[in-house]
């Protein structure tokens, strides 16, 4: 449990990552944010239809703790490349104009912003949805269905296999609605995402 307490703060792997989206937002042209950012979940979730089984495959063999080691190992050698070879992107002007108080950081930091309550709602019910079902689906299957962790890891596969499959067309699709300027087909994809 503390373990994956400590892998949900880095959430390396999600797009939602602040950070991650921050860097892509300073560093791609703004008409190409959603292939850049579909394309990092694409990369990701390719990676994770081999893994995954490659995963289900070394706990039938050899267990859970090596998946433990190989996990912590990852994301040592992640922590050091992105130290060594991401570079700041906000300019040093850009850095002093962005300095403010300690309590308006500390705000900003703890109250969402008022122009966009919409997407921060439709993420909620989004995430209420989806890690509801889908947190509780392998263990169901495991205790419902007796499944082995070859198993789940096959079904991992196909979701990762198809959520990276779809994420570079639908950040195309997501930028084509962008320059439309539709706000009611970007609830709309928002909500099916």
């Amino acid at each position: 449990l503390i373990f994956a307490f400590f892998v949900g703060l880095s959430a390396m792997w999600m797009v939602p990552n602040p950070a991650r989206n921050a860097l892509i937002a300073e560093s791609v042209e703004e008409g190409r944010m959603g292939v850049a950012y579909s394309t990092l979940m694409a990369i990701s979730q390719i990676t994770s239809t081999v893994m995954a089984s490659a995963g289900g495959y070394i706990a039938v063999v050899a267990g859970y703790s090596p998946i433990f080691y190989i996990t912590l190992i990852g994301t040592g050698i992640g922590l050091v490349t992105n130290a060594v070879y991401l570079r700041e992107t906000i300019s040093n002007k850009d850095q002093n104009r962005i300095k403010t108080s300690l309590s308006r950081k500390i705000k900003g930091v703890l109250i969402p912003e008022r122009h966009v309550w919409d997407l921060y709602m439709i993420l909620i019910i989004n995430g209420f949805g989806y890690t509801t079902a889908y947190s509780i689906l392998y263990g169901t299957l495991v205790d419902r269905f007796g499944f082995s962790p070859f198993q789940i890891g096959l079904i991992s596969t196909s979701f990762s296999l198809g959520w990276g499959i779809m994420s570079i067309p639908v950040g195309n699709f997501t930028e084509k609605l962008e320059r439309r300027k539709s706000l009611l087909a970007s609830w709309v994809l928002a909500l099916v995402t």
